[in-house]
């Protein structure tokens, strides 16, 4: 089996590998590649909603499966072994498409998102329901951990950091950002403002003058 330190960049992603993809069965990473993209998914679906895919892996894995018990592979001629991976000095196109994890947005949290201003920050909060991180927000918030501690936006992050800390001002919030994440002033004026409309109006955070507080 091709180990994962010769095998493609793509090796292991469980948005592009398949087992109905051509490509992927041509490359010598198959087998691992596709039990790599299984285990992803399964150490990820504690954070986020995956049962799609996993179902669509393990469906197209025993279609595959099936497909080849019954002809069975003829035994190499002697001195006859795997080619050589090739460098490949174009990328090979990915003929299969990427399948999203969609969870519907609830008609609660829609009407939250109808009253942020901050096209931006709209886009943002719907991400966040469609991946079910808004309860996660919440629980984790009310337990004093940061939920983006390992996974999520950085900008964000930095903000739930410093709201667990206690009150801070925009003027704080944007010095963090530009210091944690090398970002220009320009960059953390608008993600501030990202940040400010999502967080308030979903009610993690309230302002009072400059100041962000822990929301009610």
């Amino acid at each position: 089996m091709v180990t994962d330190e010769k095998a493609p960049g793509c090796f292991g992603a469980a948005s592009v590998f398949s087992h109905d993809s051509k490509v992927c069965r041509a490359c010598l990473a198959f087998e691992g590649c596709g039990q790599a993209s299984i285990a992803t998914l399964e150490r990820i679906q504690s954070m986020m909603d995956v049962r799609d895919l996993l179902k669509r892996h393990e469906k197209a894995k025993a279609k595959f499966e099936a497909e080849h018990a019954a002809a069975p592979v003829p035994p190499a001629a002697e001195g006859e072994g795997l080619p050589e991976r090739q460098e490949r000095e174009v990328p090979v196109e990915r003929k299969t498409r990427m399948t999203a994890v969609n969870i519907e947005v609830d008609e609660e949290s829609q009407t939250v998102i109808a009253r942020i201003g901050n096209k931006k920050a709209r886009d943002q909060a719907i991400a966040l329901c469609k991946a079910n991180m808004i309860d996660h927000m919440r629980a984790a918030l009310a337990s004093n951990e940061n939920p983006f501690a390992e996974r999520g936006p950085g900008f964000l992050r930095v903000f739930c950091d410093l709201l667990l800390c206690g009150p801070f001002t925009r003027s704080q919030y944007r010095e963090r950002l530009k210091a944690d994440l090398s970002w220009s002033d320009g960059s953390a004026n608008s993600h501030c403002a990202i940040a400010q409309a999502l967080m308030t109006t979903f009610g993690f955070a309230a302002m009072s003058g400059e100041t962000f507080q822990t929301g009610a």
